[in-house]
């Protein structure tokens, strides 16, 4: 299903969300959110958290989704499974409870195993 701006104008581009900006011909805009004929539409501003993110950070997050999602694909209990919860740990500072309470499993389903 497309997002609703995307319904409301089929003919646009996709990618990064675009604004309206004032025709070259310098005429008056509408109301705010209501464009006009003439009206022209230029890319959205990069979002500015995610601008000024250094590729160290970058490679952070990317570290971080990529044990959370071993952690899913792997089998509670298993040496695997804890040694990547042990590198989630160190990495996000989070203690075994609290990451097995992100995976919707409690400390009780999931004995402690040997890293």
């Amino acid at each position: 299903m497309c997002p609703p701006d995307q319904r409301a104008f089929p003919d646009r581009p996709r990618g990064r969300p675009l604004v309206p900006r004032a025709s070259r011909s310098g005429e008056e805009r509408g109301a705010p959110g209501t464009p006009h004929e003439g009206t022209r539409w230029r890319a959205a501003p990069p979002d500015p958290y995610t601008a000024r993110m250094t590729p160290t950070q970058t490679e952070r997050l990317r570290r971080r989704n990529a044990l959370w999602q071993q952690l899913r694909a792997g089998t509670p209990g298993t040496p695997a499974f804890e040694e990547t919860l042990t590198a989630l740990s160190l990495l996000t500072g989070w203690d075994r409870p609290r990451l097995l309470a992100g995976l919707g499993l409690t400390a009780a389903e999931v004995p402690p195993g040997r890293p």
